[in-house]
């Protein structure tokens, strides 16, 4: 009895062990120019999940990118430049409670997920805000938004952190924060 005792306690410490097992986080890279890379800093986006990072490639990416719920955790990094000047406004309904960016003009980096660093790119140009984050927890580090139509950092949410980054040009406030804790 004493044996099968240890064996059910054995194979309880190995069940308890593996659940406690952090899940290892993936690196997506983004390159146009290399094979097995996204192409694009959305598709990186999309092909991430909570607590990977995207690593963005130099160069320029005309495009908008949103950082929907559920990535939690996700780092942005890389030397790339987001340039949203060419996008057209979202074509969703603006009148959709589950988007609060439908029908609205584009932002170069939208976030929706907590937590989410954003590393050492660069903004510039666009018709609406260089960051817009309804979310907890955003951080900016090493970030330059230059000449955005809007505010160059707009957050909704607690905890945001903005280090060692600049912020020209910008349409409206540099910053603005609402329900800041930090």
């Amino acid at each position: 009895m004493t044996t099968i005792f240890r064996r059910l306690f054995q194979l309880a410490c190995v069940a308890a062990a593996g659940a406690a097992s952090p899940a290892h986080a993936a690196t997506i890279c983004v390159d146009p120019a290399t094979p097995g890379c996204q192409t694009t800093i959305q598709a990186g986006v999309d092909a991430a999940a909570a607590g990977d990072t995207v690593t963005v490639a130099k160069g320029t990416y005309f495009e908008s990118v949103l950082i929907p719920a559920g990535k939690n955790g996700l780092i942005l990094a890389g030397a790339g430049t987001i340039d949203p000047h060419a996008v057209p406004n979202d074509p969703n309904d603006p009148n959709d409670p589950n988007d609060p960016f439908a029908g609205a003009t584009p932002v170069a980096i939208g976030v929706l997920s907590n937590d989410v660093r954003i590393e050492g790119l660069s903004i510039q140009n666009g018709r609406a805000e260089g960051v817009r984050a309804i979310a907890d927890g955003l951080t900016l580090n090493k970030v330059s938004i230059r000449g955005p139509a809007g505010d160059c950092v707009l957050v909704i949410g607690g905890g945001a952190q903005i280090t060692a980054s600049l912020l020209r040009g910008c349409g409206d406030r540099a910053v603005d924060i609402t329900g800041n804790d930090a």
